[in-house]
């Protein structure tokens, strides 16, 4: 895989990662969510392009296991707060927000602090990554000039 491609992949998760965060907030203060907001299945999420990065198994394994902390804080957060009545592509997503209570926010507000760590956490290996992938870049640059 080309380097610029793992780049713009790498640039995606940042940014997907920092959205899971705005959700939560939105979902704790109350904004309407729509289908966005589903957590989604990360069974079938895999980092496996980053082994073209010359990254080893482990290095993968640790973003791989960050991804899914952030994950699982979101859909618990999620299936806190809403029960989904009916989602499908032929129908309009619907769904029904519990009752919340004083001590569920707390604790909600508690897993968004976790989220946030997390989330620091997996940003500042991605950037990292980005940026090992960009000197390997400039350095094909140079061999080439050479």
């Amino acid at each position: 895989m080309q380097r610029n491609i793992i780049i713009k992949k790498i640039e995606q998760e940042k940014e997907l990662s920092l959205q899971w965060v705005d959700r939560v907030r939105d979902i704790i203060e109350g904004k309407k969510i729509n289908s966005d907001y589903l957590p989604i299945d990360i069974t079938s999420f895999s980092f496996d392009y980053l082994f073209s990065a010359r990254l080893d198994e482990l290095t993968v394994k640790k973003l791989e296991l960050k991804y899914k902390k952030i994950h699982n804080i979101y859909k618990k957060i999620f299936q806190n707060y809403f029960d989904i009545i009916d989602y499908s592509y032929e129908s309009e997503f619907k769904y029904k927000c519990k009752n919340i209570t004083e001590e569920d926010k707390i604790l909600a507000m508690e897993d968004l602090i976790f989220l946030e760590a997390i989330t620091k956490e997996f940003i500042t290996y991605l950037n990292i990554l980005e940026e090992n992938q960009r000197v390997l870049i400039k350095e094909s640059c140079l061999d080439r000039a050479s």
